[in-house]
């Protein structure tokens, strides 16, 4: 069975949300932002080279043959360089959502696993309600390994000071989470 471009193109976004949405449905504890550091220290120019590869190759090799042909050159050019433009950051998000996603699923599932009991107060609780209107609870306290301070998102509200013990692991790339 053959499918056209339309049933590739859903087939598609489809195993793209599935790849960026994985971690965040199946890992319950982990610290975003030092994923978010460790993408852009070694991750962001390598995946904005191939966000301009992918953008030349969607525009030039996919978009051109379902648009409608341009009579005059230049507006066929201005046509070109608009779209690119606009592709261009939308393609940088999507490789972004799905290098930060296989950067916290590799930490939980390659290479070497130290499990810690993590026991520490609360330090800093913030409530925040995504556009879904879902509340979501973060939680600030210090790593027991290196006292920095750790931002995870919690499945409950806490106090300032109450106590947050979790048997956690440290995986592939020096980050704690935990599954349950």
């Amino acid at each position: 069975m053959k499918l056209d471009w339309k049933s590739k193109t859903y087939l598609t976004l489809i195993l793209i949300g599935i790849g960026i949405a994985y971690p965040f449905i199946k890992i319950e504890y982990f610290d975003t932002f030092q994923f978010t550091l460790i993408f852009y220290h070694y991750f962001s120019i390598p995946t904005l080279v191939l966000a301009l590869i992918a953008t030349y190759f969607l525009q030039f090799k996919y978009f051109k043959k379902i648009e409608k042909k341009m009579a005059l050159k230049p507006k066929s050019r201005l046509q070109d360089i608009s779209v690119a433009i606009l592709l261009l950051p939308l393609v940088f998000l999507v490789l972004y959502g799905l290098t930060l996603s296989g950067l916290i699923t590799t930490n939980a599932y390659l290479g070497p696993q130290r499990i810690i009991f993590v026991n520490q107060p609360v330090i800093k609780y913030e409530p925040f309600i995504n556009r879904a209107g879902n509340l979501i609870h973060y939680i600030t306290f210090k790593n027991p390994i290196d006292n920095s301070a750790i931002r995870l998102n919690a499945t409950r509200k806490y106090k300032i000071g109450e106590i947050f013990s979790k048997e956690m692991k440290i995986g592939r790339w020096g980050q704690l989470y935990s599954f349950n």
